[in-house]
């Protein structure tokens, strides 16, 4: 009587993938000790898990991954900011059937100021 039990030498139908390792990013130390800068270290390390389980397939450089939160979406830190703008109310009808339309705002006259020189630009929509 043998000690060993039965063995199958058929392989299975689908070879299952050799699995590669990830290049786990480097997390540097948080840039302050303040409740932003802890934010940011736990939303790093939240990133890191997500990539890690394939929820996400890369990590964004700028480390939002396209997720903004309230107090990001307050920062103004672009160089560039509205100046004026002109809307009007267009009515936009549903092509099968005029009874349904919904109502948007459309910019017509975007006017933006640099920070830092001061210049201004301006766009027009082309109207019909």
């Amino acid at each position: 009587m043998s000690d060993q039990g039965p063995v199958c030498h058929i392989p299975p139908p689908n070879q299952p993938a050799n699995p590669q390792s990830r290049d786990i990013p480097g997390l540097g130390a948080p840039p302050g000790n303040d409740l932003n800068s802890i934010r940011k270290s736990i939303k790093d390390l939240q990133d890191v898990v997500r990539l890690l389980a394939g929820q996400i397939q890369k990590l964004d450089p700028t480390g939002s991954n396209g997720f903004k939160t309230k107090e990001d979406k307050k920062k103004d830190d672009g160089r560039w900011s509205e100046a004026a703008r002109v809307v009007e109310t267009v009515r936009v009808y549903n092509p099968n059937d005029r009874e349904q339309y919904v109502d948007v705002e459309q910019i017509n006259q975007l006017k933006m100021r640099d920070k830092v020189t001061g210049e201004q630009w301006t766009w027009d929509r082309n109207r019909k």
